[in-house]
């Protein structure tokens, strides 16, 4: 058996012929006759379905993406390189250590480091401590001068 509840339904301009709307209960979602775009589910990673169908598309706010349900797990849809980039200088250095928070969820990220001439760097050791940490060992250089760039690209 199937159920619709329609809300409101309303005469088309002759022009509308063959429009399509989708309605969310509270306001359009979709429609060939708006100019303003379609609002994808959203919700945080928390929030995602239970039991999803495969190619199931929704906004994941937590990660900032797109992702979809592959049929057994969630993969997030990336537009172009995805790369993080951080400024820091002698201060934010711990043990000559520069740890970099990132949004990537990725463990497998290339690092490049800059220095302050724009010439690249080789760290002593780069270790990834999680789909979104970095830690980038700088002891060979003892001490850094002015600012110098950290970029994290994802896999």
């Amino acid at each position: 058996m199937s159920l619709i509840n329609i809300k409101q339904l309303r005469n088309l301009p002759s022009a509308d012929v063959g429009a399509t709307i989708v309605y969310n209960g509270t306001n359009n979602v979709w429609s060939n006759i708006d100019a303003s775009g379609i609002q994808i589910s959203s919700g945080t990673s928390l929030e995602r379905p239970t039991t999803p169908a495969p190619g199931l598309i929704r906004f994941n706010s937590d990660l900032n993406q797109m992702e979809y349900w592959n049929g057994s797990q969630w993969v997030q849809i990336f537009e172009g390189t995805r790369k993080f980039v951080q400024s820091f200088v002698q201060g934010d250095l711990v043990s000559n250590i520069l740890t970099v928070t990132h949004n990537l969820n990725d463990d497998w990220c290339s690092v490049t480091v800059y220095d302050n001439t724009r010439q690249i760097v080789i760290p002593t050791a780069i270790i990834s401590v999680n789909a979104n940490v970095v830690e980038i060992d700088l002891t060979a250089f003892v001490t850094i001068s002015g600012t110098w760039r950290a970029v994290i690209v994802g896999g």
